[in-house]
């Protein structure tokens, strides 16, 4: 009770001093604004927070067949100015809406990376742009996360992201020659789901899905341990 009535005096201090001094107010907001247009900008207002919400707590839900194909879940906040700018990360790199890519070193800092544009698919592409048709659902982007080539034919295991309403679920499927396999869904989010990448585990069938997800107060960084080793043996014994 002491602490919250301290923090409500400084509070009111604080508001007083505004309400009495808006020249003050003014400059003050004004040092605060930043150009998220600028690199050096964008970066330096850029915080990521560790936190203990969960998948629920984002309304975020795994589907019921594939809930134990998910290990763990991580949940990092992203604050700043210039936070609603990410498009996508995946480790420690992050993507913004203009395709600059910044990686976030070991003491929070984030550097340019000036050779680097986009959210690749793993293999040096694009962000994968083909998908299967979902009747009622707005594509919205996809990542590739395995492949089974024989000759000429190549199959990909790829993971997508797709808007329903005011739902959005991330599903598998599989691109072939002939088409795309039906897609699988993984999980569903009452909130927007920015984008999903894929990070691969050496040697195994399992990998980080990374989810940029909006929270309704800020953006979400949600890394997801996935095992697709049951999606990949079936999509390599079918080919």
């Amino acid at each position: 009770m002491k602490n919250n009535y301290i923090w409500a005096l400084s509070a009111a201090a604080v508001i007083l001093s505004l309400a009495c001094c808006p020249a003050l107010a003014q400059s003050q907001a004004a040092a605060k604004s930043v150009d998220c247009a600028a690199t050096a900008e964008r970066a330096s207002g850029l915080k990521l927070v560790e936190t203990r919400q969960s998948l629920q707590d984002l309304s975020i839900t795994l589907a019921a067949n594939q809930q134990k194909k998910f290990l763990t879940a991580r949940v990092t906040l992203l604050e700043g100015p210039c936070a609603n700018e990410v498009q996508a990360f995946s480790m420690s790199q992050l993507v913004f809406n203009d395709d600059a890519v910044f990686t976030v070193q070991l003491d929070g800092h984030l550097t340019y990376n000036p050779g680097t544009t986009g959210l690749t698919n793993g293999w040096g592409g694009p962000a994968a742009s083909d998908h299967p048709q979902i009747s009622q659902a707005r594509f919205i982007m996809a990542a590739n996360v395995d492949f089974s080539s024989k000759q000429d034919d190549k199959q990909v295991l790829r993971v997508g992201v797709w808007q329903t309403g005011e739902t959005w679920f991330v599903a598998a499927f599989v691109r072939q020659a002939e088409g795309f396999s039906e897609p699988v869904e993984l999980l569903r989010s009452r909130q927007p789901i920015r984008s999903v990448s894929y990070f691969p585990s050496p040697d195994t069938n399992t990998g980080i899905l990374g989810l940029v997800a909006d929270t309704g107060h800020g953006v979400a960084l949600v890394s997801l341990d996935w095992d697709h080793n049951a999606m990949s043996r079936a999509m390599r014994a079918a080919h």
